[in-house]
């Protein structure tokens, strides 16, 4: 027992002047803390956020909880947080490393020279500290008091990914040269809060979940990467009623379009004062022509188009609506979006019997596709195997006409890319079908010869 006392008091002293003699050592010491504190906060922020999540917590309190700005931002920014928190990470734990490195060599009896030895030692136990301390310790409190966690941790989080902001700009910038460079595509980015809450659950599952299931669940941590403007109903392709126009010509276009709602507007869709049901005109007793839709019209919302799609699903139940208007900044209508068109994004396509059966994309021969104007880019991209490098078109017969401008005739040929595309059919503003041949680059070639 003496003899421990005796080497800790040795170890003491030698510590002591070690640093008497050398102030840095105490910067280094004051450095390596600070920067494992915000590491760890960073860390219990992720975890509260991915705990609240699972637990779904009501309205009012997580309205609270956005009353302190940091913790709003984490909640609104989930893609911009957890990408910071990982490159957070990574950046900590190689500083820390170094730091730790430094203050082993300077300090302890270590060989100098023996670097591998003192820097292996140092990453050991970075990683112990990491494990015993954040990754056990602290993430059990995160999981256990999440709201109280963010509270404490959310400032300093949001302040070190703000200051680790500029460090990570070069290295995406360097990714995503290297993604373009060999055509990688980098698909919709996941939110690991998502992931965590789905891994959590699937562990609390008695059965096993069906693939049907399992892909629907896929499907939900993605919808937050979708915005309205990748499913909604572009302007030209809506059906509305006029209230200048007669109660004979309003139906007259309702039987024809097939719809149950409609957008009720002075003149055109700029001019949009309520929702149309098909249902409340049915119920109407009386002469068709006396019927005034004012007096029957439903009220409305209005989203924008770069609005997140589970934010408009949520909106969209809260309010008991199934259609809503997309407006862009000036306050133009560009189109529209259905509840019908967000649970697709979901379960997949919903057909009933009336619904006529066509493909956006058909395959024709082995680099050959008809391709319809409406079919979304990120469909395209997926099926033909390419990437578009535009990302302010949600339709390929938009991506068409922004490339050249103008509406094209049919049966032009437009080079795009790799891409040869022949117009098919066109109907007054906009593209129907288009036909697609894919051209295989050079380095493909080269590639698929080997």
């Amino acid at each position: 027992m003496n003899d421990h006392i005796l080497i800790l008091s040795q170890v003491s002293a030698l510590l002591e002047n070690k640093t008497a003699s050398n102030p840095l050592l105490w910067i280094i010491l004051v450095l390596l803390i600070l920067v494992f504190v915000t590491h760890a906060f960073t860390r219990m922020t992720r975890h509260a956020l991915a705990s609240l999540r699972n637990k779904t917590p009501q309205e009012e309190e997580l309205e609270k909880l956005k009353q302190n700005t940091a913790i709003h931002w984490a909640i609104e920014n989930p893609r911009q947080f957890t990408s910071g928190i990982e490159f957070l990470t990574l950046f900590s734990t190689f500083v820390e490393t170094i730091l730790l490195h430094s203050l082993l060599r300077n300090t302890l009896i270590l060989d100098p020279e023996n670097s591998v030895w003192s820097l292996s030692l140092s990453a050991l136990m970075v990683g112990s500290i990491q494990f015993l301390l954040i990754d056990w310790f602290f993430k059990g409190y995160a999981t256990d008091q999440p709201e109280k966690t963010l509270r404490r941790t959310s400032w300093l989080s949001a302040a070190a990914i703000f200051i680790i902001t500029p460090i990570k700009a070069p290295f995406e910038y360097f990714r995503n040269l290297i993604n373009k460079w060999s055509h990688h595509k980098n698909g919709k980015e996941v939110n690991i809060l998502d992931v965590e809450v789905l891994i959590h659950s699937l562990g609390d599952q008695e059965t096993a979940l069906t693939p049907s299931v399992r892909k629907i669940m896929g499907r939900a941590i993605t919808l937050n990467e979708l915005e309205v403007s990748d499913v909604l109903l572009p302007r030209n392709q809506v059906n509305y009623f006029n209230i200048f126009n007669s109660n004979e010509e309003n139906l007259e276009m309702a039987k024809k379009s097939g719809h149950t709602r409609f957008p009720l507007c002075e003149g055109d869709l700029d001019n949009c004062i309520g929702i149309i049901h098909i249902k409340d005109i049915f119920q109407f007793k009386g002469d068709i022509n006396k019927l005034d839709m004012r007096k029957m019209m439903r009220n409305y919302t209005t989203f924008s188009p770069d609005d997140h799609l589970d934010g408009v699903l949520q909106r969209l139940l809260l309010l008991k609506m199934h259609m809503a208007i997309v407006r862009d900044e000036f306050g133009g209508t560009i189109g529209l979006i259905t509840l019908e068109q967000i649970i697709e994004e979901l379960v997949g396509e919903i057909q009933d019997e009336f619904d006529a059966e066509e493909k956006e994309i058909e395959k024709l021969s082995l680099d050959l596709f008809r391709v319809n104007g409406l079919a979304p880019v990120h469909e395209v991209e997926e099926i033909l195997n390419i990437q578009i490098d535009n990302e302010e078109v949600s339709t390929f017969g938009g991506l068409i006409t922004a490339e050249i401008g103008r509406i094209p005739s049919p049966t032009e040929i437009i080079n795009m890319e790799n891409l040869e595309i022949t117009i098919d059919k066109v109907e007054e503003r906009r593209i129907i079908n288009t036909v697609v041949k894919v051209i295989a680059r050079p380095h493909e070639d080269l590639n698929d010869s080997e």
